[in-house]
């Protein structure tokens, strides 16, 4: 019998705070708990990705990026805990949970920090290069760029990324509206749709309308004075 995974993530969820303070509390640093660690950051960002439409009283995402974040941070550290000629076991899933912390912080001065201080044969993995690459393209405000290498993510670095997904759609939107704006100009929505990520152009039309942007039969008009938050 299928279960409502929001069933299951209030059951999972309670147990997997417990089991980690009880790690906490045991000091525990060996490979059943690098295991435990990267289990509960998949099972945060599983639940994300199924859950972030429901109502606040089934799925508080404040508080499941609260715990995701303290999570993922705790393995980083069992990561570097390890003595030199420690069990590679413990790090063959790192490069995809180094890629995941710095997608989740996009842009954030932490987390980059972090990442240049990685020896350089973890952050040139392929996972972890893209990882970085949108962080510089967001950065660098160079949203062509950025969104066809969020195209490439898999869905676990997709659901950590997410949460910054809107912000920075909204940021092209803004940034073409000045670009663009002239009454002789328009922009195709269906080639909007594509640059920004959107699988349906009426979810691109809905955004521009929220903004205050005018679509015309399958164009956009862009114009400063139109543009609002």
């Amino acid at each position: 019998m299928d279960r409502d995974w929001a069933v299951i993530y209030e059951f999972v969820f309670d147990r997997l705070r417990a089991v980690r303070q009880d790690m906490v509390i045991q000091s525990l640093a060996n490979l059943d708990t690098v295991y435990i660690l990267e289990e509960c950051v998949r099972f945060y960002l599983t639940s994300m990705d199924r859950l972030r439409n429901r109502p606040i009283s089934v799925f508080d995402s404040t508080i499941n990026n609260t715990h995701l974040q303290e999570v993922i941070k705790q393995l980083l550290v069992q990561y570097d805990a390890v003595p030199p000629g420690g069990t590679k076991a413990m790090h063959q899933n790192r490069t995809e949970f180094e890629s995941i912390y710095l997608l989740f912080n996009l842009n954030h001065n932490e987390a980059l920090y972090h990442f240049l201080s990685l020896p350089s044969d973890i952050r040139k993995q392929e996972v972890c290069e893209r990882a970085w690459q949108i962080n510089m393209a967001a950065i660098d405000h160079n949203y062509v760029r950025l969104f066809r290498l969020l195209n490439q993510l898999s869905l676990l670095e997709s659901s950590a990324v997410h949460r910054h997904v809107l912000p920075l759609q909204c940021n092209t939107l803004r940034q073409m509206n000045t670009a663009y704006s002239s009454k002789a100009c328009k922009f195709s929505l269906s080639e909007l749709c594509a640059m920004i990520g959107h699988t349906s152009s009426q979810d691109t039309r809905s955004l521009l309308v929220s903004h205050g942007v005018k679509v015309t039969d399958g164009c956009v008009s862009f114009f400063k004075s139109s543009w609002r938050e």
